[in-house]
């Protein structure tokens, strides 16, 4: 019972799927406070029901004592005046009362005289016997017996216990007097009354006793625990598990949690202090999403960067082989084609102008003049130019270099705005080199817009460095050619009309001066070169 009483006190507690952390706490907690609690009852108990006892058998001691004087001084008249059968009629009649075992009376040498018990008298019991041995040591009676030595707690025969008293009779001054007893005044104790009665009300009385005491003490028991329990589970269960939960919801990554915080005690300070945890978690998370965020950015900022660095890196050695190659084959090619040349002149001009040979010559002249321009530009590409870098001011090279442009054919249908920004401060750079790469990009532009659009020219200042950005209104550049557009030798132009070699010595160009070149297109609506030049003008591969 008390383990069931206890299960349903803790049970609140449980939390299904679920026996270790708080439940568990809270078990301990409960069954330590309950063993404590129910060892402290129980001795209170085990005391209450030693003293409850023991007043009842003091209570029955008393009055047995009161019942045996009584008898004695009801049998004294009788004795006095040596009436023997009333004594007997006395004894008897007493002796049928309720719960009286017996009522003896018996001389100093131990020979019963009267008794209930028909077969006892004219016995003699023996010293050592319960009734006799507390009178007598060393084989002398007491003269006197104290209140605490009469009486003694027997078994009968049949199992209940019985409550003994004796009782000294002593030689009273009207017994030695008398003319029916030869006693002599010195003989101080004539013979002892030994009344005997039942304990079996009594001991009920003590069980019964017993069990409501017991009874109490254990619902007792089970009250305190079960208060015990609930106070826990509202007091230390209930916040460890909301603790505990909120920690697995952390430990998830869930930052959001916010434990109840309740009073003034430890358990609330505890949970404040976790809100307060929790609160910096969720802070520190935010800096440090954000914190991983702008590094990934960086990330890929920097991952851009190295392949356009890269791409950077293979072009240039694409065009550092491409340059030695035509620098050799361009040096091979030279003389026998001024040779070609030199001997078409001649042969022109022994031939009539109207015949079918000159004008035959007249086509070698102009092929082997166009060789020559793609060897010029070859040697060109390949040869690193000695350049005169000065400060200027790009806006003034951009004016420079339109009157050399606006007047071809190409440009007839063409609407060019300026947007110069005047507070740019002077680059270091070869106003000449950089013409050239203003020159080439400005016609491919020029050469994009067949039937006309708007060219515009824009300059602006950047961290250390100035851009100067040319934006058509032409036919773009598909996706596909995007990256191809500043290899040697790629063109999309009709054959004989480009080499396509034009922007890749720009590129080279504005790389030697420290620089680069980006494009942007959209096909149908335009393309946008811009040139980014550092205003020192130097190139850090050269470093």
């Amino acid at each position: 019972m008390a383990a069931r009483a206890l299960a349903r006190a803790c049970r609140p507690m449980m939390t299904r799927g679920n026996t270790t952390g708080p439940s568990r706490l809270g078990v301990k907690l409960t069954l330590s406070l309950a063993c404590a609690l129910s060892a402290i009852l129980a001795a209170f108990s085990y005391g209450v029901i030693t003293l409850w006892e023991r007043s009842h058998i003091d209570a029955a001691v008393s009055e047995t004592e009161r019942f045996s004087d009584t008898i004695k001084r009801s049998a004294q008249y009788s004795m006095l005046h040596a009436q023997t059968t009333a004594v007997h009629e006395i004894i008897n009649a007493v002796g049928k009362q309720k719960d009286v075992e017996w009522v003896r009376l018996f001389n100093k040498e131990g020979r019963i005289t009267y008794s209930t018990i028909g077969a006892e008298i004219d016995t003699v019991l023996d010293k050592r016997t319960e009734a006799c041995y507390r009178c007598h040591t060393a084989q002398e009676p007491l003269q006197k017996l104290a209140s605490s030595d009469r009486s003694r707690i027997l078994e009968s025969r049949d199992g209940h216990r019985v409550l003994a008293t004796i009782d000294p009779i002593y030689n009273a001054p009207a017994c030695s007097s008398a003319s029916c007893h030869i006693h002599p005044e010195t003989q101080q104790v004539l013979g002892v009354l030994d009344v005997a009665v039942s304990l079996a009300t009594t001991d009920a009385i003590i069980r019964r006793r017993t069990y409501t005491i017991a009874g109490f003490g254990f619902g007792g028991i089970v009250v305190v625990c079960f208060l015990v329990a609930l106070f826990l589970h509202n007091a230390v269960t209930t916040p460890v598990r909301r603790l505990l939960m909120a920690t697995r919801k952390i430990s998830g990554g869930d930052f959001d949690t916010v434990i109840p915080t309740r009073g003034n005690d430890e358990i609330a300070h505890l949970a404040a202090s976790f809100n307060g945890m929790t609160q910096s978690l969720r802070l520190a998370d935010t800096r440090l999403h954000d914190l991983n965020a702008s590094l990934e950015r960086r990330v890929d900022e920097k991952t851009r960067e190295l392949k356009t660095a890269q791409m950077q890196i293979v072009r240039a050695e694409k065009l550092a082989s491409v340059g030695r190659m035509a620098a050799g084959v361009a040096h091979e090619l030279n003389n026998p084609l001024t040779g070609v040349l030199t001997f078409a002149h001649l042969l022109a001009r022994k031939m009539p102008k109207e015949s079918q040979d000159f004008a035959d010559l007249q086509v070698i002249i102009n092929e082997t003049n166009r060789c020559s321009k793609i060897i010029k530009d070859l040697l060109q590409f390949s040869r690193e130019a000695q350049s005169d870098r000065k400060p200027e001011r790009i806006n003034n090279v951009i004016r420079q270099t339109l009157p050399l442009l606006e007047h071809q054919a190409e440009f007839q249908n063409i609407q060019i705005r300026l947007e110069l920004d005047e507070a740019l401060p002077p680059i270091v750079i070869d106003a000449a080199q950089i013409k050239q790469v203003l020159m080439n990009i400005i016609q491919n532009a020029a050469q994009a817009m067949p039937n006309g659009g708007a060219l515009t020219i824009a300059t602006s200042a950047r961290a250390g460095s100035v851009a100067v950005r040319i934006s058509d209104t032409g036919c773009g550049i598909p996706p596909e050619n995007l990256e191809k557009i500043f290899d040697p030798f790629f063109t999309t132009k009709d054959p004989g009309k480009g080499t396509g070699l034009g922007l890749a010595v720009s590129l080279r160009l504005a790389e030697n001066h420290g620089g680069t070149i980006d494009v942007a297109s959209e096909v149908g609506k335009g393309s946008t070169f811009t040139i980014v030049l550092p205003l020192d003008g130097q190139d850090p591969r050269k470093e």
